[in-house]
């Protein structure tokens, strides 16, 4: 009895002491006091087998080392996610993904943080993402874009840099705004265009866009609006002197409004309503009618030209005035009802 009593109590301590050492092994997953205690295996989640390698790795020291979901929300694998994180007006970045929210939403693009009313004043906490009209008349060059909070043109997007006109963004960690040297006159001062175009700071050149832009030829002017640019040749609508299959277009929608040769886009007649400078196209005879008070978002409509001097008649009918055009040159006029 004393031989069979003593087996068995060799058996049970060969059995505890396995156990206690596979749960150790295991790691703080467990849920033995010592290898996957609240502190290997709880809050900070020390899951791995790094985290409780051992019987004691589990505890206060194993959940310090373990990964999965014990690393910060703000950080990944070590890195900060707002690090180099430009955000725009009042929105601030969130460190769990690395995104500038408002009150906790990520904004569209064209719109700003701001309060519900329009207004000021009001509390982080109940700010709203809302339609901005900031960037509705903005062209961006260099490589930089508008911000819809400040309708600047800025480095990187909303809340970076603004450069210096003879100057081009870099994106990078953080990003900046580089060059100016060879777009820099010998007293200081920056390099002179014409034309509507600006200096490429990459090869002192005027283009038109300005860095990475369009070299217009001689007598080309730069055409800078929502659209994009382009080099055309300026003329005047009341004695176009365009090339076949071109017309003579005032477009009151670009950066710099400008009468310019291109071909017609479409065939509106007088009344029509327009979205584009050059939709407006009479057939007989082929002239070019002008899209009379058209801006970035908003339609205009289609007029006949008419010289200011020869008063009303240059109008059909007799009951329509000629009234200045605004922006165009002095003497260009449109038929007003």
């Amino acid at each position: 009895m004393n031989l069979r009593r003593l087996a068995l109590c060799l058996m049970m301590i060969a059995a505890c002491s396995s156990g206690s050492s596979g749960d150790g092994g295991t790691g703080g997953g467990g849920g033995a006091a010592a290898g996957g205690g609240s502190a290997g295996g709880g809050a900070t989640g020390g899951g791995s087998s790094v985290g409780g390698g051992s019987a004691t790795g589990g505890g206060a020291t194993g959940g310090g080392s373990g990964g999965g979901a014990g690393t910060d929300a703000g950080t990944d694998a070590g890195h900060d996610l707002c690090l180099g994180v430009l955000c725009s007006g009042s929105t601030v970045c969130d460190s769990a993904d690395g995104l500038c929210k408002c009150n906790g939403v990520v904004c569209l693009s064209g719109e700003s943080c701001s309060c519900p009313d329009g207004g000021s004043g009001c509390q982080s906490s109940a700010e709203v993402c809302t339609a901005s009209s900031a960037c509705a008349q903005v062209t961006c060059t260099g490589g930089t874009t508008c911000d819809p909070a400040t309708g600047l043109c800025t480095c990187g997007g909303p809340g970076g840099p603004v450069c210096a006109s003879n100057q081009i963004c870099m994106l990078g960690t953080p990003p900046a705004c580089v060059g100016g040297a060879m777009c820099t006159e010998a007293d200081g001062g920056p390099k002179s265009c014409a034309g509507g175009t600006s200096c490429d700071p990459s090869d002192g050149v005027c283009k038109c866009g300005g860095s990475g832009g369009l070299a217009c030829s001689a007598g080309e002017v730069c055409i800078s609006g929502p659209f994009g640019v382009a080099c055309r040749l300026p003329c005047d609508p009341l004695n176009p002197t365009c090339s076949p299959g071109s017309d003579c277009f005032f477009d009151s929608s670009i950066t710099t409004p400008e009468a310019y040769c291109a071909a017609p886009s479409g065939t509106l007649a007088a009344g029509a309503s327009c979205t584009s400078a050059t939709e407006c196209s009479a057939a007989s005879p082929p002239r070019a009618l002008v899209c009379e008070g058209l801006a970035p978002g908003q339609a205009g409509t289609c007029r006949e030209y008419c010289s200011v001097s020869a008063a009303d008649a240059g109008c059909t009918p007799a009951s329509q005035t000629c009234a200045q055009l605004p922006q165009a040159s002095v003497g260009v006029g449109y038929c007003e009802p």
